[in-house]
């Protein structure tokens, strides 16, 4: 389509603004009309309604009068009233609204709208005919009385306004030099790219060759049009938020880069375009409108499509991930076995449920299971039954229950159950169902009996551990009268008196030990190892590992509460490495001298770190001696000695020490569990307690492990990832930054798959 000219719509302009002055001059009712005539018809008109009523006058027919005026309102639509004055003022008769219409007094003579004509009886005034006629705009004004110089003074003044303000901007749109200096100009034209300039309504004053080419139109037929109004389309779901690109320029007076339109050509192709906007001042500083580039991006196209496949790839592997990664968390929280809540999770429920017991005063029960003789028919049985026994037994006490997430392993044979909102008569009916169940299972001909304590919050117990405690003690209570029984707290206060001392946590039990410090949250405890593990997993699942070596061991030589306090030290003796620079922590070679003092330091790091925590002596009494030597070390002359040195703290130096010689570590090959062993006995009386580290070994699960093959190839998971950092910085292309994305969630995802297939398998 070819547009109108320039020269035409400027000549069309004026034109319509010409016709636009004459009928606004038409409406105000300028133009000349024959008011002379008009106003001489109303004289005769009022004359001739004087002699007739002069003529009833003379004859005193008032009605005759009356009716005369009244009609002559019903002919004429130009009267508004009439009326019949008297010489002394008083109006005698009227038709229409006269009396409030009328405003001329008796010496004022007659103008256009308002006549007065005498009526006359004989030679004496008899009184005046008054007539109000319709006024007409400016009819008493001079431009009535002067209509070609009223309509001359108005016409030319309107004109010139309009015309200068119309010329001012048609002037402008022909003259781009106003909007743009000279030089932006010839830059405009040397580029290949299209590029338009704007004005401030978005009007084109420029546009170059490249984007009139595109168009199939010349240059000129571009300019002073708005670019909606250019004959291409645009294909676009919509304008971004504040407009296009020139749009926002334009109103906020920055540049805008980036955004991608289609629109098709002269062909009728669709072209994929990266438009660009930068807002253009005068010489003045004042915004002058701005200038767009259209840059061709189309090749682009095929490139998007490929990136939103891999997109969907990584979207299903992310999705995938997560699946995953929840299947872990439960198999992380879970006794694999038994599928019981693990120790760990099952204090991060224990103190969860006891602050909202203890925030609503609401009772919270707790019983602990532990089978009689287990240890028989693991030896005479074999350890295939005994997995079955706690398997079954695992079932009962889930079974039924709306509490079946509160069951955890607690130890080899041990259950500890978590009842909210139960008191001690019900925990205790609880409990005796629970030893009936268990002695009258089939345990494929093999009789199994339980020993259970019961005891709950309202009978004393400060906090979560502390009522672990009281029910622990109410179990071995019940084993010591002859198992097979439930005993309660409140009730075993005199037999609790009488414990013997080879019992565990007695004192004789735990020469020189803590009696533990059950105050400690463990929800701030997993806080703490959370971090850990965020600076250093391997640390973490240390640390993690060496807890379970405690714990498998403490249970037959302390109490409950003790064990607890073990757990934590074992699972936090390392916080201090949260200090150490990762150029010593994570360095994957040997240490120099020097970086072992630094590595050392992370000891009195990790004291700092737990004495700010936790308000627990025992806690810190463990962390600070399990470095000891039981027969000294004159390298640490200020640590105890041999039985002096806590019995948590010798566990925990075993424990630790196993740990690291039979897992990797970046300047030593793992040790077999036979080595391991074999080095624990050469180190006995020396560096720990023999008769402690024998019981270790004994605790230990010869059939396990000593080392977990690691299920995936950490070396590669790091090359991709050092190469997809070296991408990002390089700003290598996107497509690159998604193979190597997706190249790295494989790996990850099959080193995922393979955990879990572990997991599932232990």
């Amino acid at each position: 389509m070819r547009m109108v000219s320039a020269t035409t719509r400027v000549t069309l302009g004026l034109i319509c603004l010409v016709i636009s002055v004459w009928l606004v001059s038409y409406l105000l009712g300028m133009f000349p009309d024959n008011l002379a005539e008009r106003t001489e018809g109303r004289v005769k008109l009022s004359e001739n309604i004087a002699l007739n009523c002069s003529l009833f006058a003379t004859r005193n027919d008032l009605p005759m009068i009356e009716e005369s005026l009244r009609k002559l309102l019903e002919r004429n639509s130009d009267v508004l009233s009439a009326g019949i004055r008297r010489p002394s003022g008083e109006l005698l008769m009227f038709a229409g609204p006269h009396d409030t219409q009328w405003t001329l007094k008796l010496l004022d003579k007659s103008n256009a709208t308002q006549m007065r004509v005498p009526i006359l009886e004989g030679q004496h005034l008899w009184g005046n005919v008054e007539l109000r006629f319709r006024e007409r705009p400016g009819e008493n004004t001079w431009v009535r009385k002067y209509p070609l110089l009223g309509l001359g003074i108005f016409t030319n003044a309107v004109t010139f306004i309009l015309f200068f303000l119309y010329l001012r901007g048609v002037l402008r749109h022909m003259d781009p030099t106003k909007v743009i200096p000279r030089r932006v100009r010839q830059t405009l034209d040397s580029m290949a790219g299209g590029l338009l300039v704007l004005d401030t309504e978005q009007r084109i004053l420029l546009a170059n060759q490249a984007f009139a080419d595109t168009l199939g139109v010349p240059v000129e037929e571009t300019l002073g049009r708005k670019v909606s109004d250019l004959p291409f389309a645009i294909d676009k779901e919509g304008p971004p938020a504040g407009g296009f690109a020139w749009e926002r320029a334009i109103a906020t007076g920055e540049a805008q880069f980036g955004d991608i339109m289609t629109l098709r050509d002269k062909d009728g192709q669709s072209r994929l375009l990266k438009v660009s906007a930068a807002p253009v001042q005068g010489d003045d500083g004042r915004l002058r409108g701005a200038m767009v580039s259209f840059d061709d991006v189309t090749q682009l196209r095929a490139q998007q499509e490929e990136l939103r496949g891999m997109l969907q790839k990584l979207s299903h592997s992310r999705d995938e991930i997560e699946r995953q990664n929840l299947e872990l968390e439960r198999l992380a929280s879970r006794d694999a076995l038994t599928g019981c809540l693990n120790r760990r999770a099952f204090f991060r429920e224990f103190d969860r449920v006891w602050n909202t017991a203890g925030a609503s005063a609401r009772p919270v029960a707790c019983i602990m299971v532990d089978l009689d003789h287990f240890k028989r028919i693991n030896d005479v049985h074999g350890h295939q039954l005994g997995d079955f026994v706690l398997q079954r037994t695992a079932e009962i006490l889930r079974d039924g229950r709306a509490e079946a997430d509160m069951v955890c392993r607690y130890g080899g044979e041990e259950f500890c159950l978590l009842l909210p909102d139960m008191g001690i008569e019900q925990a205790a009916v609880v409990g005796d169902r629970i030893r009936r169940a268990v002695e009258a299972t089939d345990f494929q001909g093999v009789p199994v009996t339980a020993s259970i304590g019961v005891s709950v919050r309202e009978l004393g117990a400060s906090n979560a551990n502390e009522l672990i405690d009281q029910a622990d003690k109410c179990l071995y209570v019940a084993k010591r009268q002859g198992r097979n029984r439930v005993v309660r707290y409140d009730m075993a206060a005199k037999q609790l008196a009488e414990r013997p001392a080879t019992e565990r946590g007695t004192a004789s039990a735990t020469p020189n030990g803590s009696a533990g410090d059950p105050s400690i949250p463990f929800n701030a405890v997993a806080a703490l190892l959370s971090a850990l593990a965020y600076r250093d997993q391997a640390t973490a699942d240390h640390a993690r590992r060496v807890a379970d070596l405690c714990v498998g061991m403490s249970r037959r030589l302390m109490s409950s509460s003790e064990s607890y306090t073990l757990e934590v030290a074992a699972l936090l003796h390392d916080i201090g490495k949260i200090g150490v620079p990762d150029s010593i922590l994570l360095k994957p070679g040997k240490l120099t001298s020097d970086e072992w003092q630094v590595m050392d330091s992370q000891h009195k790091i990790g004291l700092e770190i737990l004495a700010a925590s936790f308000s627990s002596t025992a806690l810190s009494d463990i962390i600070r001696a399990y470095r000891a030597w039981y027969g000294g070390d004159a390298r640490h002359p200020d640590l105890p000695s041999g039985t002096a040195i806590p019995l948590a703290a010798r566990i925990l130096a075993i424990a630790d020490a196993f740990d690291a010689i039979t897992n990797r570590n970046p300047y030593r090959e793992p040790m077999t569990r036979e080595q391991a062993i074999a080095e624990l006995r050469r180190s006995a009386g020396r560096q720990f307690d023999p008769e402690l580290v024998e019981q270790f070994i004994a605790s230990l699960d010869l059939g396990a492990p000593a080392v977990v093959a690691s299920p995936y190839d950490s070396g590669r998971i790091a090359n991709i990832a050092a190469r997809l950092e070296a991408a990002t910085r390089n700003d290598t292309d996107i497509g690159s930054l998604v193979r190597l994305t997706n190249e790295l969630v494989e790996v990850c995802q099959s080193a995922q798959r393979s955990l879990l297939t572990n997991k599932r398998n232990e």
